[in-house]
């Protein structure tokens, strides 16, 4: 760890450090899918349930406050990933030719989230 980031670790509040592994574990969990049993039962669709999509929006507040907790180390982080956002733009641009360009932008946003999730957490614990 370099002097400037040790400084900066420093300066923050003493509570940032609990919230962060707290977003990180729950981001975990909720990516794991063992609630969706609990949840939708043992013949439950995940992909026809609304509810288990909505299911997933903790995860992505937690990875945005992730993000505002550690935004730089996640620029850098980012950028040395060229190709995993290359696969990311993939799926965005596969909208086009789709046969159902719904599902596609939604799943496309959820492989976003989900990508900026783990280049968060790798950047926040290396």
């Amino acid at each position: 760890m370099t002097s400037a980031t040790a400084t900066m670790d420093e300066a923050r509040a003493p509570w940032t450090p609990p919230i962060a592994f707290a977003c990180a574990v729950l981001t975990i969990l909720i990516y794991s899918n063992g609630w969706q049993l609990f949840l939708l039962g043992p013949k439950g669709d995940a992909d026809a349930s609304a509810l288990a999509r909505a299911a997933y929006i903790p995860a992505y507040a937690a990875t945005i406050l992730l993000l505002v907790m550690t935004a730089w180390r996640t620029a850098i982080c980012a950028v040395r990933a060229p190709l995993l956002w290359l696969l990311v733009g993939i799926a965005f641009v596969s909208t086009l030719w789709s046969v159902d360009p719904d599902m596609t932008e939604r799943r496309s946003i959820a492989l976003l989230l989900t990508t900026l999730s783990a280049v968060v957490i790798a950047a926040r614990y290396e």
